[in-house]
């Protein structure tokens, strides 16, 4: 290799080409790092938006499990009524029932003493 010598034409062109390409990897180089913070930006943005929804939707779910729960408040008492009012129903019933079997016994008395005093009449008479 004694002797061997390269023309500084095609030494120059590979320096020129090498320039070249660093010129261009770095303009891509820089692309992508822009196009990363424009990421990042647009990222956080949609994970804030997002956040923002979730807690709307979670006063929106608050709202009506309170709704939910002043309605099970008012069906309670609702039905402590019911309960209170069945119950007085059904003590009514018994004194009703209790005075009808009263009445049945005054009512068959009242028949066998007709029936005794018809027959007695019959034998008298």
């Amino acid at each position: 290799m004694n002797g061997f010598k390269i023309p500084a034409a095609i030494v120059l062109a590979i320096v020129v080409q090498a320039g070249a390409m660093l010129w261009y990897i770095s303009g891509i180089d820089h692309r992508v790092t822009t196009m990363y913070a424009e990421y990042q930006k647009s990222n956080q943005k949609a994970v804030i938006e997002n956040q923002v929804r979730m807690e709307m939707d979670l006063q929106e779910v608050i709202k009506a499990v309170v709704g939910m729960g002043q309605q099970v408040t008012v069906n309670k008492a609702a039905l402590q009524i019911l309960i209170d009012e069945t119950a007085d129903l059904m003590q009514q019933n018994k004194a009703l029932k209790k005075q009808l079997n009263t009445l049945k016994k005054q009512f068959n008395e009242s028949k066998k003493k007709k029936k005794e005093k018809k027959s007695t009449q019959t034998k008298l008479g």
